[in-house]
């Protein structure tokens, strides 16, 4: 029968705490008897860390700089392993067989008829203003020009990628046009069109990673896996996944040497006034987190609000402030005990 009424009691406290949760309930120290009751000071703080999610290094979109190819090849042989960082002009693959040296001698072909077309133009231009020629003549001259021009702009661009042609191999070696990370395409044979590589700016490689809805109006920044690689936010996109959104950090720096495609723990920080206490301070009644905190000779239990955690510390929030607060650390579950009644015949 006593067992009864001591249930009975602790689940009216129960009912009684829930409903006043957010006000203070006291104990006396000297109802703890010989109990260690050992204190630490809150720590307040304007950022904390969020939970380690996971990450991916990855490119922005439309940012990279793909190279197709004019013609066909019968061998692709490329220079670096993908994924290599190169700085402007620097030789990636080379570009052998047949039709790769037809349409090397195309491109000189081209070239000297636009040289000469150019030449003819620019000559006949001042006589076409003094009257010296006819306007067919002149008509006709313009067409040639501006014809021949456009066939070797058309194959000029793609030379500009050329950084050396060796006639007796029929090979075409071809460089970077910007700093960056060539990736190359898979293929079993390199056919006209088909993309060569894509070489993705330094600037465009990030981390990427999806957070919630709630929480990302308070992002500040992130760090990953080892504590000196921090970066800032540089985007959070606008159109949600489900309950998330995904964000993009600043450009990776020196102290974040990751490749792209990797995946590592990333840990987001947040902009938000809170307190830092321990995990061992931290106790539950009926679905609601309380701490104890020392006042003088009481202990007054005070309704918190889990935001986060770290290994060892829980981040906080609180109605009523817990600047220069000490909670209790320890014989915490004998107080929650003693403030339910549990130590009462």
């Amino acid at each position: 029968m006593k067992g009864f009424v001591n249930s009975i009691f602790i689940a009216t406290s129960l009912l009684v705490i829930t409903s006043t949760s957010a006000q203070q309930f006291s104990l006396d120290v000297k109802d703890l008897n010989d109990l260690a009751l050992l204190t630490k000071q809150v720590e307040q703080v304007n950022e904390y860390a969020g939970l380690p999610t996971l990450g991916e290094v990855s490119e922005l979109p439309g940012q990279g700089y793909t190279i197709h190819s004019p013609f066909t090849a019968q061998q692709v042989r490329f220079l670096q392993p993908v994924g290599t960082k190169l700085n402007i002009g620097g030789s990636f693959v080379e570009l052998s067989g047949p039709e790769v040296h037809h349409y090397f001698n195309q491109y000189q072909v081209k070239k000297s008829l636009f040289e000469l077309t150019e030449l003819q133009y620019k000559k006949n231009k001042s006589l076409f203003k003094q009257s010296s020629i006819s306007q067919q003549a002149w008509l006709d001259i313009n067409n040639a020009y501006f014809a021949a021009k456009l066939e070797y702009d058309e194959m000029q661009h793609f030379f500009e990628l050329v950084a050396d042609f060796n006639d007796e191999t029929e090979t075409l070696t071809l460089k970077t046009p910007i700093n960056g990370v060539v990736h190359y395409t898979r293929f079993e044979s390199l056919t006209e069109g088909n993309v060569i590589a894509r070489v993705i700016p330094t600037q465009s490689i990030r981390l990427n990673f999806n957070i919630s809805n709630n929480e990302a109006q308070n992002l500040a920044y992130l760090s990953a896996t080892n504590s000196q690689c921090k970066l800032n936010i540089y985007a959070i996109e606008l159109v949600a996944t489900g309950l998330a959104s995904k964000v993009w950090s600043a450009p990776l720096t020196s102290d974040c040497p990751y490749n792209l495609g990797q995946n590592l723990s990333v840990t987001p920080f947040f902009k938000q006034q809170a307190y830092l206490v321990p995990k061992q301070s931290v106790f539950s009644m009926n679905g609601s987190q309380f701490v104890f905190v020392k006042s003088g000779e009481q202990l007054n239990a005070i309704n918190v609000t889990l935001i986060s955690s770290t290994e060892h510390s829980y981040a906080i929030t609180s109605q009523q402030s817990l600047i220069n607060s000490n909670v209790l650390i320890s014989s915490v579950s004998a107080a929650q005990g003693i403030l339910l009644g549990l130590g009462s015949e």
